[in-house]
C-alpha cells in the first residue's frame, strides 16, 4: 500500500512540475487564486520539485546514486536561494527566470519558505536511504518541518490571510508548491522505517495509541480553525482578539473529549493488564507447583535421570543421578559427553565403550542401551539414552537413564550357580535310581504282574521326567557358558519325526488326541539326531498338553526357500497363545497363563532349550500365525550343516 502511494504521489508531483515548466515556456503563469503573480511557482522551483519527485520515485530502488543526485540537486537549489536571500546577490539562475526562458514576466526569486522546503525534503530523501536509525529519525524531523511550511501556506490560502502565503519575501509559496510539498512529505513518511516519530506512533502500546489519537488533533485542528475565522474576520465579522478567543475555545472543546476518551482507553488497558498479570501469576504458580511435583517424583525414583539439550548441555538431573556422579568422583560440570568420557575410563572395557560413545555423538538420533561394570568396585549398571522430541516432532534433547543392577547380577549369578549345582547333584542319584529300577525289572520280569508292574512303570516314567529336567537345566547352563555342542550326521528327518510321534502316542491316547504327519516326507538333512529329536519331543509334548480331549496335533514337513532349508511345523487345536504373552514365551522358567490356569505340568524350559538347539544348527524356532485355532511352532533348519562341530553362544 505504501509503495503504491509513494509512486502515485511522485507521478502527481512530476505532472505538476512539468506543467509549470510548460507554462513558463509558453508564457502562461500558474498564479494564485487572487491573480497575484508574486505567488507563482518559478521555473527553478519547478525543476527542484521535479528533482524531488524523481528522488521519491526512486526511493527503495537499486538506483541509489541517481536518487541521491536528484535529492541533493533540489537541496542545492534551495541552499543557493537561501544564500541569495542572506547576501542579496547570486547568479541569474537564482531569480527563477533561467535566463529569460522565453517569458516576458519577471518571476522573481523563490521565497525562503520554498527554499527551506527544498533543503529539508532533499536532505530527508537522502537520509531515508541509510540504514542508521539516527539518520531515519533526522529525516523524519526534516520532513515534518517541511510539512509545517506547506501547511502554513495552505492555511493562508484557505483563510485569505495573505501574509501567510504571498505578501512577504519569506512566506510566498504557490498553492501547487504547498500541496506538492505536503504530498511528497506524506509519501516519504509512509516509506520511512518504523523508528523515531513513525515508530512511536505505530507501536502497539498505550503510548502509541495515545500518539495516534492526539498528534492529528494537535497538528491539524488549530490550522483548520484558523481558516473559517480568517474568512469571517476579512468580511468584518469580528476583530483579531475575538478570533484568538474562538481559536482557544474550539481547541479546548476539541481536545477535552480526546483526552477523556484516551484516559478511558488507558484505564481499560490498565484493567486488562491487571487481569492478565493475575492470570499470568496463577499460571506461573501452577507451573511452579507442577515443576515441584515433577522434581519430587524424579528424585523419588531409584533410577538416575538426566536431560540435556541438543548440544549436550545438562538441563535437569535428579538426586539419584547426582549421587551416582558424586560416588564415582566424576565431574558434575560440562556437557554430558565430557562427563560420560570420564565414566568410560572406569569401566572394565573402556575401549569398547569409547567406540560406542563416539558413534553416539556422530548420530544424534541413535538410541543406545548397554550394561557395564565398573573395574574397581565391580558394580554393574544398565544405561539407556534416547532422543526426546516435542509434540510437533521437533528434537529438543536427549534423556539418559541409569539403573544399578549390581544386586540383580549377584542374584542372577547365585541362581545360576544354584541351578548348576542342583543339576549336577541330582544327576548322580537319578542315574542310580534308574539303574536299580532296570536291574529290578530284569531280575523279576516274570514275577511282576498287576499293580506291581504298574507301580514300577510310574516310577520309571518319573525318573525319566526328572532326568529330562536335569538335562534341560544343564543345557541352559551350557548355552550361557560354551554354547550348545552339535554333532551333525546324515539324518532321515521323516523317520526321526515318526519316532517322536510314537513317543508321544501314549500321552495322546490317554486324552483321545489324534496325531498326524503330513507334507514332504522324503527330507534328508545334516543334523544332530539327539538334539533335533529333543526339539520335536518338546514341541509335541507341549502340543499334547494344551490340546483339549478329542482334539488333534499335527506335524508338517516342508522344504522352503531355494531348497536349502526345511521346516517342521507342530500345530495343536488348543486355545492358542494371547498376543501379550508371545514375547515372553522363550524366557527361562516362563509359563503361560493358560498353563497356570489348567495346572499343566512343566518347568518353562522346553521352548528355551529348543530354540537354543535350533540356533545351534544355524536355524530358528518361532511362533507363527495360523488361520486355524491353536498354536503353531515352526522350526526352520538348513538341509546341510554350516559347521559340523558348530557351537552357538
Amino acid at each position: 500500500m505504501s509503495l503504491r502511494f509513494q509512486r502515485a504521489a511522485a507521478v502527481t508531483v512530476c505532472v505538476v512540475a512539468l506543467a509549470v515548466l510548460a507554462g513558463w515556456a509558453v508564457d502562461v503563469l500558474m498564479q494564485t487564486p487572487d491573480g497575484s503573480s508574486d505567488a507563482s511557482m518559478t521555473a527553478n522551483a519547478a525543476i527542484g520539485l521535479l528533482l524531488l519527485a524523481d528522488a521519491l520515485l526512486l526511493q527503495g530502488m537499486p538506483h541509489r546514486r541517481l536518487r541521491v543526485s536528484c535529492a541533493l540537486g533540489a537541496a542545492v537549489i534551495g541552499a543557493l536561494t537561501l544564500a541569495d536571500h542572506l547576501l542579496g546577490t547570486g547568479p541569474a539562475f537564482i531569480d527563477g527566470s533561467l535566463g529569460g526562458f522565453g517569458s516576458a514576466v519577471d518571476p522573481g526569486r523563490m521565497s525562503v519558505g520554498t527554499a527551506v522546503t527544498f533543503v529539508l525534503v532533499g536532505l530527508a530523501l537522502v537520509l531515508l536511504g541509510h540504514r542508521s536509525p539516527a539518520a531515519q529519525v533526522i529525516a523524519q524531523v526534516f520532513l515534518v518541518g517541511a510539512a509545517g511550511v506547506g501547511l502554513v501556506a495552505l492555511v493562508g490560502y484557505g483563510s485569505g490571510l495573505g501574509a501567510l502565503y504571498w505578501q512577504t519575501d519569506y512566506t510566498s509559496l504557490p498553492l501547487h508548491m504547498a500541496a506538492a510539498s505536503l504530498l511528497i512529505m506524506s509519501a516519504a513518511l509512509f516509506r520511512a522505517a518504523r523508528v523515531g516519530l513513525i515508530g512511536s506512533m505505530t507501536r502497539a502500546t498505550p503510548g502509541g495509541a495515545l500518539l495516534r489519537r492526539l498528534v492529528p488533533a494537535v497538528a491539524l485542528l488549530p490550522f483548520l480553525v484558523i481558516i473559517p475565522i480568517g474568512r469571517v474576520e476579512q468580511a468584518g465579522g469580528f476583530g483579531f482578539g475575538v478570533g484568538v478567543l474562538i481559536i482557544a475555545s474550539v481547541t479546548v472543546a476539541a481536545f477535552l473529549p480526546v483526552l477523556f476518551l484516551t484516559a478511558r482507553a488507558l484505564d481499560r488497558l490498565d484493567a486488562l493488564a491487571s487481569r492478565e498479570s493475575q492470570r499470568f501469576a496463577a499460571v506461573a504458580a501452577e507451573r511452579e507447583h507442577l515443576l515441584a511435583e515433577s522434581r519430587a517424583v524424579l528424585n523419588a525414583t531409584t533410577e538416575g535421570i538426566l536431560l540435556t539439550d541438543t548440544e549436550g548441555a545438562v538441563l535437569l538431573t535428579n538426586s539419584t543421578m547426582r549421587t551416582f556422579w558424586e560416588e564415582l568422583g566424576l565431574p558434575s560440570e560440562g556437557t554430558i559427553w565430557e562427563r560420560v568420557s570420564g565414566l568410560v575410563l572406569l569401566t572394565e572395557d573402556p575401549e569398547r565403550y569409547a567406540r560406542d560413545l563416539a558413534a553416539l555423538v556422530r548420530d544424534p538420533e541413535r538410541e543406545y542401551v548397554s550394561e557395564f561394570t565398573l573395574q574397581e568396585s565391580g558394580r554393574s549398571f544398565l544405561g539407556r539414552t534416547a532422543v526426546v522430541t516435542a509434540v510437533e516432532g521437533r528434537t529438543i534433547g536427549r534423556i539418559f537413564t541409569l539403573r544399578d543392577t549390581t544386586a540383580e547380577r549377584s542374584s542372577e549369578r547365585a541362581k545360576e550357580e544354584f541351578l548348576a549345582s542342583v543339576s549336577h547333584e541330582l544327576r548322580t542319584p537319578l542315574a542310580a535310581i534308574s539303574g536299580y529300577l532296570e536291574l529290578f525289572v530284569d531280575e523279576h520280569a516274570d514275577s511282576l504282574q498287576g499293580s506291581g508292574r504298574e507301580f514300577l512303570d510310574v516310577a520309571e516314567r518319573n525318573v525319566q521326567r526328572l532326568a529330562r529336567l536335569v538335562d534341560d537345566l544343564l543345557l541352559v547352563q551350557q548355552v550361557k557358558i560354551d554354547g550348545v555342542a552339535i554333532d551333525s550326521v546324515d539324518v532321515d528327518v521323516t523317520q526321526l519325526v515318526e519316532q517322536c510321534l510314537e513317543n508321544a502316542r501314549p500321552a495322546a491316547a490317554r486324552r483321545d488326541i489324534s496325531l498326524s504327519l503330513e507334507g514332504d516326507l522324503g527330507i534328508l538333512a545334516e543334523a544332530d539326531p539327539l538334539r533335533l529329536g529333543q526339539v520335536v519331543d518338546n514341541l509335541l509334548s507341549n502340543a499334547v498338553k494344551f490340546t483339549p480331549p478329542g482334539g488333534a496335533t499335527n506335524v508338517r514337513l516342508d522344504r522352503s526357500g531355494n531348497g536349502e532349508w526345511y521346516t517342521i511345523d507342530v500345530s495343536d487345536s488348543g486355545p492358542g497363545i494371547p498376543e501379550h504373552e508371545r514375547e515372553r514365551l522363550f524366557r527361562r522358567f516362563y509359563r503361560s497363563s493358560e498353563a497356570i490356569a489348567q495346572a499343566v505340568p512343566g518347568t518353562g524350559l522346553g521352548l528355551v532349550v529348543s530354540r537354543h538347539i535350533a540356533e545351534a544348527h544355524g536355524g530358528s524356532l518361532e511362533l507363527v500365525d495360523s488361520p486355524d485355532p491353536g498354536a503353531t511352532f515352526r522350526v526352520t533348519l538348513p538341509l546341510r550343516a554350516h559347521d559340523a562341530s558348530s557351537r552357538a553362544a
